[in-house]
Formats: C-alpha cells, structure tokens, sequence
C-alpha cells in the first residue's frame, strides 16, 4: 500500500473576462484552489473584491495570484474574509491566498501546485484544482507553457 498523496488533476481555463469564470467552471468538488493570471484593468481593493466574492462564496478555499495587481487580489480576498467574519457569517472552509509579484511564473505555479492545499482534512478529500488566465489570448498562452514547462500534467476545460 502506497502513502503518496494523489492530489486532483489541475484544469486550465482561459476566459475573455472575469465573468465569464463562473460560467465555465464545472466543479463536481464543493471546494476548489485557483491559480490566477489576470492582467487587471483596475487595481482598486473593492473592484476586485467584487470580483472575488462569488468564487469565495461558492467554495474558494485558496487562490495564487500572479500577474500586475496580484498583491491587492490578495488584499481582496482578506477583505473578503473579513467582512464575513464580521457579519458573523461562516465560511465553509478556511480562506488561503497568496501573491506573487516578485517570482516568475514557473515559480508561482509550483507553489500553486505543490503549496496550495487545502490544510483541513474534509476539504483536502473533496477539492478541485485550477489554473486561470483572464483576459488576452497572450495570458493564456504564457500559462499552458508554465505549466508544461513545470512538468504539470493539467486538463484544458477552456
């Protein structure tokens, strides 16, 4: 009997924008991990908290970021955490994120893919893993490379 740990295939995805993420996303998992390239067009905490919101509401439990304005993604995701905690509402899962504004993107998708994981045992048993880019056709392009280029095996669901 073997204890490796098989962790879920990562699935690429590449949308036009972001609300078109939630569309696509056909998850058989309540949990999930994102990495995410997304070249926002604004960096403002509440635009892209907006944003963020309904991935965290339907199962979000940890998102990487990488990309111009991965850091205040970041920030996002902690405001968003907050105001549900203040709310005295309960998240299903603990909430994780990361940036990674000073590493290359072969970096940031190993820790995605190596780091990222769920810590509560429930969630860990039962989540799905995906790897996005938002926006040009470039983004999407430089990330299937990443990907190969780190050795991860990943399904293109675009």
């Amino acid at each position: 009997m073997s204890d490796t740990i098989r962790m879920p295939e990562i699935e690429m995805l590449a949308v036009s924008s972001f609300e078109e993420l939630g569309a696509k996303m056909q998850r058989a998992t309540p949990w999930f991990t994102m990495f995410l390239l997304w070249e926002s067009p604004n960096t403002e905490i509440e635009f892209l908290a907006k944003r963020l919101r309904p991935l965290v509401d339907n199962g979000l439990v940890y998102l990487c970021a990488w990309g111009p304005g991965c850091e205040e993604m970041h920030d996002a995701i902690d405001q968003i955490v907050t105001e549900r905690e203040q709310a005295g509402c309960c998240l299903s899962a603990t909430v994780m994120s990361t940036s990674h504004p000073d590493e290359s993107l072969g970096d940031a998708l190993w820790y995605f893919n190596t780091q990222a994981v769920p810590d509560d045992p429930e969630v860990f048993a039962n989540f799905s893993r995906y790897a996005v880019a938002i926006g040009s056709e470039e983004s999407s392009r430089r990330l299937k490379q990443a990907l190969i280029r780190q050795g991860i095996s990943g399904r293109d669901v675009s």
